[in-house]
């Protein structure tokens, strides 16, 4: 019975390190969010229908610390993805 049990404990550990963490996907989803508003005109236009286009010539102060915050979010959910031996990078 016991090897049973540290069996099933190894394999949601094996699992838990080949899966992205919450860090990882959030990182992923708002990667692309803020990178579809940085590089096309969406959120420019989006601003015009709600009418606060005059905020357009500012949003690059939200923009890039955003772009910068989910990036880093990406790259602490796959740090924490790697097993423990196996870390590169001082990060």
């Amino acid at each position: 019975m016991k090897c049973c049990e540290t069996n099933k404990e190894k394999v949601t550990q094996d699992e838990r390190r080949t899966k992205l963490s919450g860090f990882g996907w959030l990182g992923i989803i708002g990667t692309t969010l803020v990178c579809l508003a940085c590089f096309t005109p969406l959120a420019v236009t989006l601003l015009g229908v709600i009418g606060l286009a005059g905020w357009a010539g500012h949003l690059d102060y939200v923009i890039f610390p955003l772009l910068a915050v989910f990036v880093g979010a990406l790259m602490v959910g796959f740090i924490r993805r790697q097993p423990d031996g196996k870390q590169k990078g001082g990060i």
